[in-house]
C-alpha cells in the first residue's frame, strides 16, 4: 500500500507527444519544491514503462553531486500499476538530498548533474526540467548585521570629538563594570548549583502530541514528523544514536539488536508505514488514520517499557 501511495506523488509534466506502447520514459522532479538550507528533500526518478520491462538497471552509473549538496540516502520502489495509464507500469528511485547553500535568488537546478547520468538504450525519453529546488537562506535575504543586544543604536561608532566627554566615558565604564559584575555572579551561581537535566519520558511526550491535535493538513503532516522522531529517540535510549539515516535504513540498522524486541520492531515498522504515506505522498491523514498511527506508537512505547523492565530485572539478578 505504501508503494502505491508513493507512486501517486506525480508532478505536472510538460506537454509532449503521447508515449508509444513500448517507450520507456525517465522523469526527474523534487519534493517538496521549496526548502531551507540544510533541510532534506527528495530527488525522484520516475520511470514510465510497459509491463514486463525491467528498469532497475536502466541507470548505469551513480548520481554524483558537487560539495554544495549532501546525499543522505537512497530508496528504490518495485514497479506498480501506473495510476494514469492502466496499460503501463511505474517504477521509482528517490535520493534524499540537502543543499548546503541557498539558491540566491533563483531556484537551484540539478539538470547539469543529471546530464552526467548514463541510461541504457531502453530509455527513449529523459526529462530533467522539473529537477529544480527553491532553497532559501535560514537568515533571510538581508545581509545587514544584526544589532548588538543590550547596547544602544550606534554603539562603537567613531563619534565626533564634541560628543566625547568625561561623563560619557564614566557612564560607559560604569556599564562595563555592571556587566562584568553580572557575569561573575551568573558564573558563580552556575558553579555552585549543579545543573539538573530533566527529561520527559517518551510516553508523556506521546500523550502531549495526542492531547493537542493539529489543525490543518500541513500541521497534521508536521505532527507525524514529530511522532516518528520521538519513536526513534525512544529506541536510541537502548540501541544508540543513528542519525543521518532514513526511517527505512534506520529500521534495518536496529533490527536484531539486543533490546529491540520483535514486538517493538513490528509496531515501529507499522508506524513508519502509516506515517510515510502522509510525510512524502502528500496525502491528508483522516482522524481514524491518525488514531491508528498513534495506537502503533503506544504499542512501541509499551514494548520498550517491557524490554527496559526485563533489562532492570536481569541487571538486579
Amino acid at each position: 500500500m505504501i508503494a502505491a501511495l508513493f507512486l501517486t506523488l506525480v508532478p505536472p509534466s510538460p506537454s509532449q507527444a503521447p508515449l508509444e506502447p513500448g517507450d520507456v520514459q525517465a522523469r526527474f522532479f523534487c519534493h517538496p519544491e521549496k526548502v531551507e538550507v540544510g533541510q532534506p528533500f527528495r530527488l525522484i526518478l520516475d520511470f514510465s514503462h510497459p509491463p514486463g520491462t525491467s528498469v532497475f538497471d536502466a541507470l548505469e552509473n551513480e548520481l554524483e553531486l558537487d560539495d554544495t549538496w549532501v546525499v543522505l540516502g537512497e530508496e528504490r520502489r518495485a514497479s506498480e500499476p501506473d495510476p494514469d495509464d492502466a496499460a503501463r507500469r511505474r517504477t521509482r528511485r528517490a535520493w534524499t538530498i540537502a543543499s548546503l547553500e541557498p539558491g540566491d535568488p533563483a531556484p537551484r537546478v540539478l539538470s547539469e548533474a543529471l546530464s552526467r547520468l548514463i541510461f541504457s538504450e531502453s530509455v527513449q525519453r529523459i526529462e530533467t526540467s522539473l529537477a529544480v529546488i527553491d532553497v532559501t537562506s535560514v537568515l533571510g535575504e538581508s545581509n545587514d548585521p544584526r544589532p548588538m543586544a543590550a547596547f544602544p543604536n550606534g554603539f562603537g561608532r567613531d563619534a565626533p570629538i564634541l560628543e566625547r566627554s568625561p561623563w560619557i566615558v564614566y557612564t560607559g565604564l560604569a556599564m562595563a563594570a555592571l556587566w562584568a559584575l553580572f557575569l561573575v555572579l551568573l558564573l558563580l551561581r552556575f558553579k555552585r548549583k549543579p545543573r539538573l537535566e530533566t527529561r520527559t519520558p517518551p510516553i508523556q511526550e506521546l500523550r502531549a502530541l495526542i492531547d493537542n491535535p493539529p489543525e490543518g493538513a500541513e500541521a497534521m503532516r508536521e505532527k507525524l514528523y514529530d511522532l516518528t522522531a520521538l519513536m526513534r529517540r525512544s529506541f536510541e535510549d537502548e540501541v544508540g544514536t543513528r542519525s543521518g539515516l532514513t526511517d527505512r535504513e534506520w529500521l534495518e540498522a536496529i533490527r536484531g539488536t539486543k533490546y529491540c524486541t520483535p514486538a517493538a520492531l513490528e509496531h515501529m515498522t507499522r508506524l513508519v508505514d502509516d506515517a510515510e504515506r502522509y510525510k512524502y505522498a502528500g496525502s491528508t491523514p483522516s482522524d481514524w488514520a491518525l488514531s491508528e498511527t498513534y495506537d502503533s506508537a503506544r504499542r512501541v512505547v509499551d514494548a520498550l517499557q517491557s524490554a527496559a523492565a526485563a533489562k532492570a530485572t536481569e541487571e538486579a539478578a
